[in-house]
Protein backbone atom coordinates (compact mmCIF):
# COMPACT_ATOMS: atom_id res chain seq x y z
CA UNK A 1 0.00 0.00 0.00
CA UNK A 2 1.47 3.43 -0.77
CA UNK A 3 0.96 6.61 1.20
CA UNK A 4 0.57 9.58 -0.83
CA UNK A 5 1.33 12.76 1.59
CA UNK A 6 -0.30 15.92 -0.08
CA UNK A 7 0.88 19.50 0.01
CA UNK A 8 -0.52 22.01 2.50
CA UNK A 9 -2.88 25.11 1.36
CA UNK A 10 -0.33 27.13 3.49
CA UNK A 11 3.78 27.86 4.09
CA UNK A 12 5.42 30.47 6.54
CA UNK A 13 8.76 31.55 6.76
CA UNK A 14 11.09 32.70 10.04
CA UNK A 15 12.64 35.89 9.05
CA UNK A 16 13.75 36.89 12.79
CA UNK A 17 15.07 34.85 15.77
CA UNK A 18 14.54 36.41 18.79
CA UNK A 19 15.91 33.84 21.61
CA UNK A 20 18.98 32.89 19.86
CA UNK A 21 21.93 33.75 21.54
CA UNK A 22 24.55 34.64 18.56
CA UNK A 23 26.99 35.50 21.63
CA UNK A 24 26.58 31.65 22.06
CA UNK A 25 29.21 30.64 19.64
CA UNK A 26 28.50 27.14 18.16
CA UNK A 27 25.79 26.15 20.18
CA UNK A 28 23.54 28.98 18.92
CA UNK A 29 21.65 28.03 15.76
CA UNK A 30 19.41 30.97 14.34
CA UNK A 31 16.25 29.94 12.91
CA UNK A 32 16.14 32.57 10.16
CA UNK A 33 15.38 31.13 7.04
CA UNK A 34 13.50 28.06 8.26
CA UNK A 35 10.36 27.08 6.14
CA UNK A 36 7.39 25.00 6.85
CA UNK A 37 5.49 22.88 6.91
CA UNK A 38 7.41 19.92 5.26
CA UNK A 39 4.49 19.47 3.15
CA UNK A 40 4.02 23.23 2.13
CA UNK A 41 3.51 23.94 -1.85
CA UNK A 42 6.49 25.14 -3.52
CA UNK A 43 5.18 27.79 -5.10
CA UNK A 44 3.79 29.53 -1.71
CA UNK A 45 7.59 29.11 -0.43
CA UNK A 46 9.01 30.80 -3.74
CA UNK A 47 7.09 33.66 -2.92
CA UNK A 48 7.65 34.10 0.82
CA UNK A 49 11.48 33.61 -0.43
CA UNK A 50 10.84 37.17 -2.45
CA UNK A 51 9.48 38.74 0.58
CA UNK A 52 6.02 38.48 -0.09
CA UNK A 53 3.17 37.77 2.33
CA UNK A 54 1.50 38.18 5.99
CA UNK A 55 3.79 39.18 8.81
CA UNK A 56 3.27 37.09 12.04
CA UNK A 57 4.99 36.94 14.95
CA UNK A 58 4.97 34.58 18.14
CA UNK A 59 5.56 35.42 21.54
CA UNK A 60 5.53 33.08 24.96
CA UNK A 61 3.14 33.73 27.48
CA UNK A 62 5.17 36.41 29.52
CA UNK A 63 4.75 38.53 25.67
CA UNK A 64 8.20 38.05 25.25
CA UNK A 65 9.00 38.24 21.23
CA UNK A 66 10.20 34.67 20.21
CA UNK A 67 10.48 34.89 16.37
CA UNK A 68 8.52 36.54 13.72
CA UNK A 69 7.95 35.94 9.30
CA UNK A 70 5.95 35.56 6.88
CA UNK A 71 2.50 33.47 5.82
CA UNK A 72 1.12 32.61 2.91
CA UNK A 73 -2.12 30.46 2.64
CA UNK A 74 -3.46 29.47 -1.07
CA UNK A 75 -6.93 28.65 0.25
CA UNK A 76 -7.90 31.85 2.81
CA UNK A 77 -7.56 35.47 1.90
CA UNK A 78 -5.61 38.30 3.78
CA UNK A 79 -5.87 38.86 7.31
CA UNK A 80 -8.27 41.45 8.48
CA UNK A 81 -9.85 42.67 11.63
CA UNK A 82 -13.50 41.95 12.35
CA UNK A 83 -15.88 42.63 14.83
CA UNK A 84 -15.13 39.85 16.74
CA UNK A 85 -11.01 39.64 16.54
CA UNK A 86 -9.03 38.39 13.01
CA UNK A 87 -10.68 36.76 10.11
CA UNK A 88 -9.89 35.60 6.78
CA UNK A 89 -7.43 33.47 8.02
CA UNK A 90 -8.69 29.88 8.78
CA UNK A 91 -6.87 27.25 10.98
CA UNK A 92 -4.08 27.51 9.04
CA UNK A 93 -3.46 30.85 10.61
CA UNK A 94 -2.12 28.86 13.22
CA UNK A 95 0.54 27.19 11.07
CA UNK A 96 3.52 28.74 12.70
CA UNK A 97 2.98 28.60 15.93
CA UNK A 98 1.63 24.82 15.84
CA UNK A 99 4.06 23.69 13.34
CA UNK A 100 7.43 25.22 14.68
CA UNK A 101 7.25 28.01 17.55
CA UNK A 102 5.01 26.06 20.26
CA UNK A 103 7.16 23.05 19.71
CA UNK A 104 10.60 24.90 19.13
CA UNK A 105 10.37 27.24 22.19
CA UNK A 106 7.33 27.05 24.06
CA UNK A 107 5.63 29.97 22.10
CA UNK A 108 1.72 30.17 22.97
CA UNK A 109 0.18 33.12 20.70
CA UNK A 110 0.61 34.26 17.23
CA UNK A 111 -0.55 37.81 16.00
CA UNK A 112 -0.52 38.80 12.42
CA UNK A 113 -0.37 42.61 11.34
CA UNK A 114 -3.30 44.14 9.94
CA UNK A 115 -2.12 46.61 7.25
CA UNK A 116 -4.32 49.86 6.57
CA UNK A 117 -3.38 52.97 5.34
CA UNK A 118 -4.06 56.49 7.03
CA UNK A 119 -4.55 59.72 4.91
CA UNK A 120 -1.70 62.09 6.13
CA UNK A 121 -1.92 66.34 4.59
CA UNK A 122 -1.47 65.47 1.02
CA UNK A 123 -0.62 61.71 1.15
CA UNK A 124 -1.21 58.06 2.67
CA UNK A 125 0.85 56.63 4.82
CA UNK A 126 0.63 52.54 4.64
CA UNK A 127 0.40 51.47 8.64
CA UNK A 128 -0.75 48.52 10.31
CA UNK A 129 -1.30 47.43 13.82
CA UNK A 130 -0.92 43.61 15.40
CA UNK A 131 -3.55 41.15 15.79
CA UNK A 132 -3.71 37.91 18.08
CA UNK A 133 -5.54 34.91 16.06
Amino acid sequence: MVFRVTDATYAWLVTEDHISDPLDGMTARTRIGLEGPSNAPEGLLKLLRRGEGHRWRCHDDDGNLYYAGLFLDSENGMPTEGEHGLTGMGDSGFGPLDDFCQPDAGAVTIEYLIPYEKPVITTTVKMGKWQQL
